[in-house]
């Protein structure tokens, strides 16, 4: 475009320059002097039009050229993705690189052609294994009907939030192709999946007029960005705050999973465990002792007690712990339970996902089911807690409806709001669900919420006394107890041994006690 203006520009003066050549060429002829004034007028009035003209055309010129700019600028916006770096290279090959402003353009029609085939949506997918294929979730412009491994799974769910709007455009966008197919388009029903490589295709059916309508839309995916390229923190300062009453059994083996797992770190003296204790009964003196063990081999420093004389409260001794810290103005947290064990490798991803201002990190851990139940059906002695750490389906679940392991730097923390508000008489339970919603919704924090290999939450009884709790706690309660127990598979098996057992009881009147005790599904109740 701007080569054309230009070759237009230098044909309008060359013609101009022509015609004046041409007109001073003219043979001479005998005039007299009112002649030859009034041509030397004539040629004077038509170099000054021609100049006229000429500064016109630098205006007009002058302008398009503004106008090319514009357009070169909203057309890069449109046809082209920023990146960070300027080389990329993806798994469908080089794009074109722009070094000056970073921009890097595609063949959009062969980069879809491409993301079609491997991305195996529309036509057959050729996976290897029955596991590969990519599952259909069902829609309705009220209800989504899911299939979710969790063990608190949701079958069916009212969509909200970015699910709904997705969903609304999708059939906003398919009635407005309909409308020159019929007048009345009411959604039946529709599927959709998300392939990792290709993006989300959607199969709509609308009941019109008189038949039945199908519609096929896809959302793909763009190609790979580099959004930044960061060294995240490996060493520093790991405030690690448990509360604690009474359970000193318990709190031994947290302090031998501790011992286990930053015994070899090079930054173990960097790692902080402060307990706050709630009560003054026998368990204190031994706690202390423990404490003091730990103290004598990271460091006089690196283990803390506070004791308080109240009835426990977890939130109430998270946050005396996290207000107790004076060392330095700011220190990463993490919030942990006396029945939790980590990895040297979960301490890495603590400081990994955490930033302060930035981001707080809310893992996902792993919860054991009850070692007696998991072993016992498989004729297997219960392993040491130590060899308990297995992650598999039969062994336990992720724990994905719990908040209270968390991640987060103090000033967070208390920018939060912390648990102040909520011991103001908040009631039982939930305060981890109360400080991660109000992350959440402050917009501020970006709240990584991961699954964490390297984080087990052990098994321990649950006592669910109904006359200390409200109906629906109760209910609450031994829903937990259920499923922290063991899997759906292993308690049919428990129910069904229970029932062969009882059978054969009333055959030959005996039933050996330990099979009884593993058995009988009634333990559920205690």
């Amino acid at each position: 475009m701007k080569r054309v203006l230009k070759s237009l520009l230098v044909i309008i003066c060359v013609f101009f320059s022509i015609i004046y050549l041409l007109k001073e060429s003219v043979p001479a002829v005998e005039e007299g002097d009112g002649d030859i004034l009034r041509r030397s007028n004539v040629h004077a009035a038509a170099a000054s039009t021609c100049q006229l003209e000429i500064a016109d055309y630098l205006v007009q010129i002058a302008s398009l050229r503004e106008k090319i700019v514009t357009l070169e600028n909203e057309l890069s916006r449109a046809t082209t993705v920023t990146t960070t770096t300027g080389k990329t290279r993806g798994a469908l090959g080089d794009w074109k690189v722009d070094q000056g402003n970073g921009l890097r353009s595609l063949d959009w029609n062969a980069y879809l052609s491409q993301l079609r085939v491997q991305g195996g949506l529309f036509n057959g997918s050729g996976t290897v294994n029955d596991a590969e294929l990519l599952t259909y979730v069902a829609f309705t412009t009220e209800r989504l009907y899911l299939v979710d491994a969790s063990p608190n799974r949701r079958v069916i769910e009212r969509p909200i939030g970015l699910r709904r709007r997705e969903i609304s455009e999708v059939i906003s966008e398919a009635r407005l192709v309909l409308s020159s197919h019929t007048t009345e388009a009411t959604l039946a029903y529709g599927l959709m999946r998300a392939s990792p490589l290709a993006g989300t295709e959607y199969e709509l059916f609308f009941n019109g007029d008189d038949e039945v309508h199908r519609v096929l839309l896809w959302r793909p995916l763009g190609p790979l960005l580099i959004q930044e390229v960061t060294q995240p923190p490996t060493s520093g300062l790991l405030n690690v705050i448990v509360p604690l009453s009474g359970r000193v059994d318990q709190f031994r083996l947290f302090v031998r999973g501790w011992i286990g797992a930053l015994t070899h770190r090079d930054d173990r003296q960097s790692l902080h465990l402060t307990v706050v204790y709630f009560g003054h009964d026998s368990g204190l003196d031994e706690v202390r002792r423990l404490l003091g063990n730990l103290a004598t081999q990271f460091g006089e420093d690196r283990a803390r007690l506070l004791t308080v004389n109240e009835p426990f409260s977890r939130a109430r001794g998270l946050q005396i712990g996290a207000q107790g810290w004076t060392r330095t103005p700011d220190v990463l947290l993490f919030f942990c339970d006396v029945d939790v064990i980590f990895t040297s490798d979960f301490v890495d991803r603590c400081r990994w996902h955490s930033s302060p201002g930035q981001s707080v990190f809310y893992p996902i851990l792993f919860s054991l089911y009850n070692p007696s139940v998991v072993y016992s059906l498989r004729g297997m002695p219960v392993p040491p807690k130590s060899e308990q750490l297995v992650v598999s389906k039969e062994t336990g679940f992720w724990r994905d409806f719990g908040y209270g392991m968390t991640c987060q730097y103090l000033s967070d923390f208390l920018a939060a709001g912390s648990f102040s508000d909520w011991e103001q008489g908040a009631g039982w339970g939930d305060e981890d669900v109360h400080l991660f919603r109000k992350h959440v919704r402050s917009g501020k924090m970006r709240v990584v919420r991961a699954i964490a290999p390297g984080i087990f939450h052990l098994w321990h009884e649950k006592n669910c006394d109904e006359k200390k709790l409200t109906a629906e706690q109760y209910r609450h309660c031994l829903a937990s107890k259920a499923l922290n127990e063991a899997s759906h598979a292993e308690l049919g098996l428990l129910a069904f041994r229970y029932k062969g057992t009882t059978a054969k009881s009333n055959l030959s009147g005996t039933v050996p006690p330990a099979a009884a005790t593993a058995a009988n599904p009634a333990f559920l109740l205690r």
